[in-house]
């Protein structure tokens, strides 16, 4: 991390690593075809954490803009909020409704300094399109009946990937079974 100021790319990886001591499933900056493309995102058992970074209060400001920002209901996180440089929102009031506030000192320290709010109606179908693109990065064995339309991550390309358990190794595929 930069040693005399933060990055938008060092706040995106310290809420990466704040949302992994919470939730088992995080992405960030992940581009998924969708219009909000969250800065960090968890999923623990269903519920959602998102997690959007500023680094400067034009940013902060602009972002009250977005379309999903101004119809929460639109929006992705069950819980949501922002993570700034400390002392960058002064004034708290101004901070959306249902919004908490993570707060950066020094190059490492997270401090919670305004709780959110559970959000009761969020777009989770928003949230599927995040973690199905989440998946097709991932380009595991499929098992049968199964594909995964993968992205290789050392060339950027699309490829398909089908594979049937059938042709799996006879150990493999003997447990296939098992699971029918």
């Amino acid at each position: 991390m930069s040693e005399e100021v933060l990055t938008h790319a060092d706040l995106v990886e310290l809420a990466r690593r704040w949302l992994l001591r919470r939730h088992p499933i995080v992405c960030t900056e992940l581009s998924n075809g969708s219009d909000e493309n969250p800065d960090a995102i968890g999923w623990q058992g269903g519920v959602s954490t998102l997690i959007e970074c500023k680094t400067s209060a034009s940013d902060y400001y602009s972002d009250k803009q977005k379309y999903f920002r101004r119809h929460s209901n639109l929006g992705c996180g069950d819980y949501r909020y922002f993570m700034t440089p400390s002392g960058l929102i002064k004034n708290y009031a101004l901070i959306p409704a249902g919004w908490g506030l993570l707060e950066v000192t020094g190059k490492t320290k997270i401090r919670k300094t305004k709780q959110p709010t559970f959000f009761p109606v969020v777009n989770k179908s928003k949230e599927l399109i995040i973690m199905a693109s989440a998946l097709r990065r991932v380009g595991q064995i499929c098992p049968k009946g199964v594909s995964i339309k993968a992205y290789y991550l050392h060339t950027g390309d699309r490829a398909s990937l089908s594979i049937d358990i059938d042709d799996l190794e006879p150990e493999i595929a003997d447990l296939s079974e098992v699971n029918q």
